[in-house]
């Protein structure tokens, strides 16, 4: 018997598993392998030079594509539905497969070919399980949408209900305030009704209220009242400064309007609270600032001041205000402002004037304040006031014992220098006696005198630190002794008895005597004599005093 005469697809198979037994067996030389990749590799990248990818393709071509693909996918479905529903017997199919099992075997199969010849899965199973893997993806879908719609309308419920309260809680805070419409409101509400009858007698009731208050305004005698009546009127002006409504007011006299809105300022809350601190430390202020160690008293006769039919002798503070100021709260339990502190200074107490020169300077001062200030200038510490190296060598609280370097806290403490260049040669001032040389124009001839003089002193920096540590010593046994005569006389004051009086007695004033007729000789020669005057303080307690 001739051998069967096969079809056109079994060829096709035939041909296509040599091809993978061949392909399978070249993978096993390497370097066939490599030659075949290089060719797939080469084809790939012609084959997709021709082709235009999908995601560049316009969007009708798009359409088109999905189109051409879901018709070549329903196509394949059905052919493949169509071989299993064929006339073929048993006998064929296993005719198949012996002849595809003479072939070398490949591990790699098409998907065509693994499902018509899958072993032990009969085209009922295959349609059974595609049925229920289209149910169970379609009720997965309906689920999907319902669990959609049900957030959806959440969120939307969500967004009406916070719509609400949003509105709710506007009402509530329109509710809550009492007076819900301003005055320009309720002008615009009135025009915009265009009511003539009622913006005429709102314009009426104005006018009529404006001349009620004149007349009530001529009739009061006292001008007390006057100003009580503007005040309780218009109070402190809130609205009519608001609106710009003050030069509407010109029936009211402009003093008493000034006065009235300027006494509704000084009796602010801020006044009465500078009121109360007044009361509780105007004495502790003047107190502190009339301590001699804060303030100085002016020797002269006529160094005094008259307010208020009160007569002081003045007192020159020694330190700046702001510098009181922060050493009067340091040793206080209280606090106070520094406007405060300078509104409730004594009349009597006066800083030290610009055009008054200072002529009672006392020369270890002046000098060793003269000597910081030339370190200042040379960068090696860093502050020129003397109170700031006097701190830097002292305890926080000082004490006689800081002074006199026996306490055991700050004795070792020196000045506080920076980083400098000891060779440098740097300028400072002091005050030093000289020899004056001069010519008497009598006899012609040179005689010698010594006077006090600011000389310029040039020397290394190194040489005036190891100055300034010598002369600080002097200078802090010079403010010791100082600190030790006013709290001595401090405490004298403090305990004076009533039957004890306290003598302060100091040099004041030079005075040059002159003749009411005099010769030229006795104007410019120095034939004047002159009279000191000494002034005496007599401290006693006010008890002693008969009334």
């Amino acid at each position: 018997m001739a051998p069967r005469k096969k079809s056109e697809e079994e060829k096709k198979l035939a041909k296509r598993a040599r091809e993978k037994a061949r392909y399978e067996k070249n993978k096993t030389d390497p370097v066939k392998a490599v030659e075949i990749k290089n060719r797939m590799h080469a084809n790939y990248m012609r084959r997709k030079e021709k082709v235009k990818p999908y995601c560049q393709q316009s969007d009708r071509k798009k359409r088109s594509l999905r189109k051409e693909w879901r018709e070549k996918k329903r196509t394949y479905r059905l052919k493949k539905k169509e071989n299993y529903q064929s006339g073929r017997t048993l006998e064929e199919r296993n005719d198949d497969n012996a002849a595809l099992q003479a072939e070398p075997s490949t591990s790699r199969t098409t998907d065509q070919e693994s499902l018509n010849t899958s072993p032990g899965k009969t085209p009922h199973q295959s349609e059974t399980g595609k049925k229920r893997s289209d149910r169970n993806r379609k009720r997965r879908h309906r689920e999907y949408l319902l669990m959609k719609r049900e957030m959806n309308d959440r969120d939307a419920r969500i967004a009406e209900l916070e719509k609400k309260c949003e509105t709710m809680r506007k009402r509530l805070d329109r509710l809550k305030q009492k007076n819900t419409r301003s005055p320009r409101s309720l002008v615009n509400m009135i025009i915009k009704k265009k009511d003539a009858r009622v913006v005429k007698k709102r314009l009426l009731f104005g006018e009529t209220l404006k001349r009620q208050i004149e007349e009530n305004l001529l009739t009061t005698k006292s001008r007390k009242e006057r100003h009580g009546f503007v005040k309780n009127i218009i109070g402190d002006a809130k609205w009519l400064r608001k609106y710009g409504l003050l030069q509407t007011c010109k029936f009211i006299p402009i003093k008493i309007l000034r006065t009235s809105l300027r006494r509704k300022v000084s009796n602010s809350a801020y006044n009465r609270r500078i009121k109360t601190i007044t009361d509780n430390v105007r004495a502790d202020v003047e107190a502190f600032l009339q301590e001699d160690e804060n303030s100085k008293l002016c020797p002269g006769k006529k160094d005094c001041v008259t307010r208020k039919k009160v007569k002081k002798q003045k007192r020159t503070l020694i330190e700046d205000l702001s510098v009181l100021h922060a050493k009067f709260c340091a040793n206080r339990p209280y606090n106070i402002s520094y406007t405060s502190f300078t509104r409730l200074k004594p009349f009597w107490v006066l800083s030290p004037h610009v055009n008054k020169r200072e002529t009672c300077q006392c020369i270890k001062h002046e000098n060793f304040k003269l000597l910081i200030k030339g370190l200042y200038d040379a960068n090696a510490i860093a502050s020129p006031l003397v109170k700031n190296v006097r701190m830097q060598m002292c305890c926080e609280e000082i004490t006689e014992k800081c002074f006199f370097r026996s306490c055991q806290l700050c004795r070792n403490k020196t000045i506080l220098y920076g980083i400098f260049d000891g060779a440098d040669n740097i300028t400072y001032e002091q005050w030093m006696n000289t020899t004056v040389d001069y010519e008497d124009t009598k006899t012609k001839q040179m005689k010698t005198t010594k006077r006090l003089k600011k000389i310029p002193i040039n020397k290394s920096l190194l040489e005036v630190v190891r100055q300034a540590d010598s002369e600080s010593l002097k200078f802090l046994a010079h403010e010791g002794n100082i600190f030790h005569q006013h709290k001595a006389l401090k405490k004298l004051k403090d305990t004076l008895s009533p039957q004890e009086v306290l003598i302060h007695m100091d040099f004041s004033e030079n005075y040059a005597t002159k003749y009411n007729t005099e010769i030229q000789s006795v104007h410019f020669g120095g034939n004047r004599q002159s009279i000191s005057l000494h002034t005496v303080v007599v401290y006693y307690k006010k008890s002693m005093v008969s009334p």
